[in-house]
C-alpha cells in the first residue's frame, strides 16, 4: 500500500497541448500535491495526432523512466490512443494503472463541414472506446458527456451484424466511469472588483469567448446580435478567441456588419483577457457543442450575466434556469437581459458564487486523492495476487 501523504509520480499524456487540454494539464500540475510529468505534442493536426501521437509518446516515456524511474499512475487525454500506448509499454508499465480524461469525444462532437466531406471518422470513436476499454478508470468532465458518449456507443457497437455487437461490454465499461470537471483558475474573478463597463455609459458589453470553430457557433451569436442592432439596441461587443484552421478574414467579414460595435476581435494575453472579463457585461454562448464550459465559468464567475443555452453542459454549470435560454429564444434573451442588467446581475450572483467549487483549490485536492485511491487499490490487488509466475 502507498502510505498516506505520500507522493505519487505521476505522467500525464498529453498529444494535443493547446487550448483547455493545455490549460487543464498545466493548471492539475501547478495545483497538485504530486509530482506530474507533462509528455507533450504541439496541439496541430489533432486528426494526426490520435493516430500517430501514441509512438513518440511511448518513447518519451522511456526517456523520462531513464531519469525518473517508474510513474505510479498515467494520466492520459482523449487525444490519445491509450490501447496502443499500453501495449508499446507493457513492459515498463506492467501493473501501473492508467486514466483516460476526456474533454471530448470522436462520436458526440459535431462533424465539421470542412473535414472528410462532412462525414464522421469512426476510425477516431473506435480508437476512443478501445482507449476506454484499456484505461482503469475514465474520467469525464460532465454528465452531460458521459450521458451522451452512452448513446453514441451503444449505436457505435451494435455494429449492424450480430457478430459484431460489443454493446455487452458498454454495461461492464461503465463501471470504470467518473465525472471530473475541469478546474479552472477563478480566485481573483471571483473576488477582484469589477473594472467600469460600458453599461454604465449606456453601452453594455456582450462578450463571446470560444474557439472560432463551427462547434461554437459564432454565426449564430451574430446572427442574434445583428438582429438587435437593426432594432436600435445599444451594446458594444468582444469576441476573443482564434482559429488556426481557417481563414480569419471569414471573422472579419461575419462581424463587418456589425461596425464600430465591435471592440476587440482576436486572441488575448491572460492579464488582458482577465480584465476584459471583469468589465463586459454579458457572456453570450450559441453552441452546437459544449462538455464543460470553461469560457463561460470564467466570464461568469467575473461577473458577466451568462445568456447560455438551456442544453447541452451548461445546466451543471449554469444551475439558474431562468439564466438559459430555450431553443430559438437567443434574441429575446440576450434583449430581456440588456433591458434590466442590474436585476439579472443580482439574478446572476448565487450562480456565481456556486461556482468555486470549480477552480483548482477545489478540483486538484480531489483529483489527486481519486488517483491516490486508484495506485492503493492496485497495489494491494498486485500484492494479494502474489507471483505471477514460477520457474521449475
Amino acid at each position: 500500500m502507498i502510505d498516506a501523504g505520500s507522493t505519487l509520480q505521476v505522467v500525464l499524456l498529453e498529444p494535443y497541448f493547446t487550448g483547455s487540454h493545455r490549460a487543464w494539464a498545466e493548471g492539475w500540475q501547478r495545483h497538485s500535491s504530486h509530482h506530474i510529468h507533462l509528455l507533450t505534442q504541439p496541439g496541430t493536426h489533432w486528426r494526426h495526432r490520435m493516430m500517430a501521437a501514441a509512438v513518440p509518446l511511448a518513447e518519451m516515456l522511456r526517456e523520462y523512466m531513464v531519469t525518473h524511474g517508474r510513474p505510479d499512475v498515467i494520466v492520459a487525454s482523449d487525444m490519445v490512443d491509450l490501447a496502443t500506448f499500453l501495449g508499446l509499454c507493457r513492459e515498463e508499465l506492467a501493473g501501473v494503472p492508467a486514466v483516460m480524461y476526456l474533454h471530448e469525444n470522436q462520436l458526440t462532437q459535431p462533424v465539421s463541414p470542412n473535414g472528410m466531406g462532412g462525414r464522421r471518422d469512426r476510425h477516431l470513436g473506435w480508437t476512443n472506446w478501445r482507449s476506454m476499454l484499456a484505461a482503469n478508470e475514465v474520467w469525464f468532465n460532465s454528465l452531460w458527456q458521459r450521458d451522451s458518449m452512452i448513446l453514441a456507443l451503444r449505436e457505435l457497437l451494435a455494429g449492424g451484424r450480430a457478430e459484431d455487437d460489443q454493446t455487452g461490454l458498454l454495461a461492464a465499461a461503465q463501471h470504470t466511469w467518473r465525472t471530473r470537471p475541469v478546474g479552472c483558475d477563478l480566485g481573483d474573478l471571483l473576488t477582484a472588483v469589477r473594472i467600469s463597463s460600458g453599461a454604465e455609459r449606456g453601452q453594455p458589453l456582450v462578450l463571446w469567448n470560444h474557439r472560432w470553430a463551427h462547434d461554437k457557433g459564432l454565426d449564430v451569436a451574430v446572427a442574434s446580435l445583428r438582429s438587435l442592432a437593426d432594432q436600435g439596441e445599444q451594446f458594444q461587443v468582444a469576441v476573443v478567441g482564434f482559429d488556426d484552421h481557417h481563414d480569419p478574414r471569414r471573422v472579419r467579414a461575419l462581424l463587418g456588419p456589425l461596425g464600430d460595435r465591435v471592440i476587440h476581435q482576436g486572441w488575448l494575453p491572460d492579464d488582458e483577457y482577465r480584465d476584459l472579463l471583469r468589465s463586459a457585461d454579458v457572456v453570450l454562448a450559441s453552441a452546437r457543442q459544449e462538455n464543460f464550459g470553461i469560457a463561460v465559468v470564467e466570464a461568469v464567475a467575473a461577473g458577466c450575466v451568462p445568456v447560455v443555452p438551456d442544453a447541452l453542459a451548461y445546466p451543471e454549470t449554469i444551475s439558474d434556469p431562468d439564466l438559459r435560454y430555450a431553443p430559438g429564444r437567443l434574441t429575446t434573451q440576450l434583449r430581456e437581459v440588456l433591458a434590466d442588467l442590474d436585476g439579472w446581475r443580482r439574478r446572476t450572483e448565487s450562480v456565481r458564487g456556486s461556482l468555486a467549487r470549480y477552480d483548482w483549490s477545489e478540483v486538484a485536492p480531489s483529483d489527486d486523492a481519486v488517483l491516490e485511491d486508484l495506485v492503493a487499490g492496485s497495489v494491494a490487488r498486485a500484492a494479494s495476487a502474489g507471483p505471477q509466475w514460477s520457474s521449475k
